[in-house]
C-alpha cells in the first residue's frame, strides 16, 4: 500500500467513540465461522478505530493480542513474532501488560515447537489465566485449537455468541415425494390358445355310396336271365303235373318267389 493509500484510509476513518466494537462483532462471528484471514482482516480495523483514539490502553493491549492469536491460528508464526515485535511493542503501554505476556508465551512455545510449554501458556489455570479471561470466548477457544504447525482446527461454537447455523452453506435436500400407489396388477390372462381343427364329418367314398344302386342292378340283371330261362328246355316240360308249383312262370309261386326276392334287395341310397 502506498502511502497516500494509508492517508487517505487515516482521513476517512471513522473515529466516534465505540465505533470499534462493530468491527470485534464481524471479527468474533468469523472466528465462530473459521473464517481466520477475515477475521484478522476485522480485528486490524479495530485495533486501527482504537489506536486512533490514543487513550484505550487496555483495549489496545486486547487487540494486540487478538491479532497475533489469529496470526497464529493461520499458522504463520513468522508472521505473529514479526508483527509483534515491529508493531505491538512499540506501544510502551503493552510492554507491562498480561496480554502481552500472553502473546510471547504462545510465539515462543510455537517457534521451539515445544507442547508442554504451548500447554502451559494456554492453561486456564496458569500464569496466563487473567489475559485468558479478558479475551472473548471464540478468541479463548482459538487459543485451545492452537498447533505446532498448521491452521488451527476449528472448535465447537462458543457459549459467548451464536455460530453459523448447522449445515450453513450446504444445500438443504429435501425428503424425496411419496411414490404414487401403483394400480393394481391386472391377472395374467393366459394367451389364447387356438381352437383345434374341428375334425370333418367323415365323407363315405363314392364305391361305397353306389354299392346298393350296383346291387339292385346286378338283381335285376339276374332275374332278367332267370325270367329268360325257359323252364321247358331244362327238362321240366315233360311231366304232365307242375314240380313244386314251377311248371309256369305265370304261377302264384313264381310271383310269390319273385316279390320275397324283390323283399330282400335294399333300397337304394
Amino acid at each position: 500500500r502506498s502511502a497516500a493509500t494509508r492517508e487517505l484510509a487515516r482521513h476517512n476513518m471513522v473515529k466516534t467513540s465505540y465505533a470499534h466494537e462493530a468491527a470485534y462483532k464481524a471479527c468474533f462471528q468469523l472466528i465462530r465461522y473459521g473464517e481466520y484471514p477475515s477475521a484478522l482482516y476485522a480485528a486490524g480495523a479495530a485495533t486501527a478505530l482504537i489506536g486512533a483514539d490514543g487513550f484505550a490502553t487496555i483495549s489496545l493491549s486486547r487487540a494486540f493480542a487478538a491479532e497475533t492469536v489469529l496470526c497464529l491460528a493461520l499458522g504463520d508464526v513468522v508472521a505473529a513474532d514479526r508483527y509483534f515485535v515491529q508493531v505491538h511493542l512499540q506501544k510502551d503501554s503493552y510492554l507491562s501488560s498480561r496480554e502481552a505476556k500472553l502473546a510471547e508465551d504462545l510465539i515462543r512455545a510455537i517457534k521451539e515447537m515445544d507442547g508442554e510449554a504451548l500447554e502451559e501458556a494456554r492453561d486456564p489455570g496458569g500464569s496466563n489465566r487473567a489475559a485468558l479471561a479478558n479475551l472473548d470466548p471464540s478468541l479463548r477457544g482459538l487459543v485451545k485449537n492452537l498447533r505446532m504447525s498448521g491452521r488451527a482446527g476449528r472448535g465447537p461454537p462458543s457459549s459467548g455468541g451464536s455460530g453459523p447455523p448447522s449445515g450453513a452453506g450446504k444445500k438443504k435436500v429435501s425428503p424425496p415425494a411419496a411414490r404414487p400407489a401403483a394400480p393394481p396388477k391386472a391377472p395374467a390372462t393366459s394367451a389364447a390358445r387356438p381352437a383345434p381343427p374341428t375334425a370333418a364329418a367323415p365323407t363315405k367314398p363314392a364305391d361305397s355310396m353306389l354299392k346298393g344302386a350296383a346291387l339292385q342292378s346286378s338283381l335285376d340283371a339276374t332275374f332278367a336271365e332267370l325270367d329268360e330261362l325257359n323252364i321247358d328246355d331244362m327238362g321240366f316240360g315233360d311231366d304232365d303235373e307242375d314240380i313244386g308249383g314251377f311248371g309256369h312262370e305265370d304261377s302264384p309261386a313264381a310271383a310269390a318267389a319273385a316279390a320275397a326276392a324283390a323283399a330282400a334287395v335294399p333300397p337304394s341310397i
